[in-house]
């Protein structure tokens, strides 16, 4: 008879009384703690509410948080912070598993709102003038930094150029040393990590961006090798041949790698060419079918005419073979079975037996130029 009275009560409530469970926020941060708030309850010590993620169902093992509602009719719980996601405040009566109510609330990670910015007062820098960064949406944790790094390097401390803590804040200016010429980034990191949260170019002496625009767009629209530029069978490469001063002997040039995807110019090779006075030497890029391997030829016009020619792949040198117009003439170079095999044709007066030699390099892997054949033909 007591059951029955208590069950019939309880029925009672359910029907009079107009429940309402109320998160205190719509989004919390994986900071905060929960704070549900509930009217109208039954009263009774076992009512309960608990937090489910949004699609599981009632069953206790997906309970992720929970507690009594004391005997109380309306009141608030609060709950330990949750991880980032989407969950359901579930009200239940006696200690049952039938859910009476329920509430949605988002968990944010805390930080993953705003993006980290970060640039520098400049685009250009004068060599050695102090270099400012300004930076924002940082954590705000004491071992919160920013680095620089030449451009195109990964995130090593080695590449490391310049570097300092963020102070703990959140926003700041942070001022460095000058630097030599050169493509930098300005990189910041979370709590003493190499994981980059944002980065930002910026060059050192004369922009190449000039440079690289005439690059781009002469191997875009034309993709031919001239005398000075090669635009190589390496995806968004290409090669060129700068000047860049005239002295008494001749002029300084360069030899230059574009990486037309990062925008970044290397140096392989600064040297005198010898223009201005006897002998003249000339300089030519030579584009070679199929694979990636260039030729970069060398002349130097005087008594006779000598040529070094330097077979490269991505600024190495793997393959050299002189020639002059006296004793030894280079007159054929292909490539063949699909760019895996380098061909050379020469004239050789002075070997024994004296001939056209055909020379095979297996250059299936660009690093290696292997010998693999010589056919001679002896003229006497």
């Amino acid at each position: 008879m007591k059951k029955l009275l208590i069950l019939t009560f309880i029925l009672l409530l359910q029907f009079t009384h107009a429940m309402t469970l109320t998160p205190s926020k719509t989004v919390y941060s994986t900071n905060d703690a929960i704070k549900i708030t509930f009217n109208d309850m039954t009263g009774l010590n076992q009512d309960w509410i608990a937090i489910y993620p949004e699609t599981s169902n009632n069953d206790w093992k997906n309970v992720m948080r929970w507690n009594w509602t004391d005997d109380r009719v309306s009141g608030s719980v609060t709950f330990s912070s949750l991880p980032a996601g989407n969950y359901e405040a579930r009200a239940f009566y006696n200690n049952s598993y039938t859910m009476e109510l329920s509430q949605k609330f988002s968990v944010t990670q805390e930080g993953a709102v705003k993006a980290v910015q970060i640039e520098t007062r400049k685009e250009v820098y004068d060599e050695d003038e102090r270099i400012q960064v300004v930076v924002g949406n940082m954590l705000g944790d004491p071992k919160d930094w920013v680095g620089i790094y030449p451009k195109g390097t990964n995130n090593d401390w080695e590449n490391v150029q310049r570097w300092n803590w963020t102070g703990g804040h959140k926003a700041t200016i942070m001022a460095f040393d000058g630097l030599k010429a050169g493509e930098y980034e300005a990189r910041a990191f979370f709590k003493n990590s190499y994981k980059v949260e944002a980065k930002y170019s910026f060059n050192v002496g004369e922009s190449n961006n000039g440079f690289i625009d005439e690059v781009r767009q002469h191997c875009s629209l034309e993709n031919e090798t001239i005398a000075t530029m090669l635009c190589s069978n390496e995806p968004n490469i290409a090669y060129a041949i700068q000047n860049k001063e005239e002295v008494f002997h001749g002029i300084i040039y360069d030899f230059l790698r574009i990486d037309l995807n990062n925008n970044t110019v290397q140096s392989i090779e600064t040297n005198q060419r010898l223009e201005l006075q006897y002998p003249k030497e000339s300089l030519n890029l030579i584009k070679l079918e199929d694979t990636p391997i260039y030729l970069y030829k060398k002349t130097s016009n005087g008594a006779d005419t000598n040529i070094q020619w330097l077979f490269q792949y991505q600024g190495k040198t793997i393959l050299s073979f002189y020639s002059n117009d006296r004793d030894k003439l280079l007159y054929d170079i292909h490539t063949t079975i699909g760019g895996k095999n380098l061909v050379l044709s020469y004239l050789n007066e002075y070997s024994d037996p004296f001939g056209r030699f055909t020379d095979t390099y297996n250059i299936s892997n660009p690093n290696v130029a292997t010998l693999i054949d010589r056919e001679i033909n002896p003229l006497r």
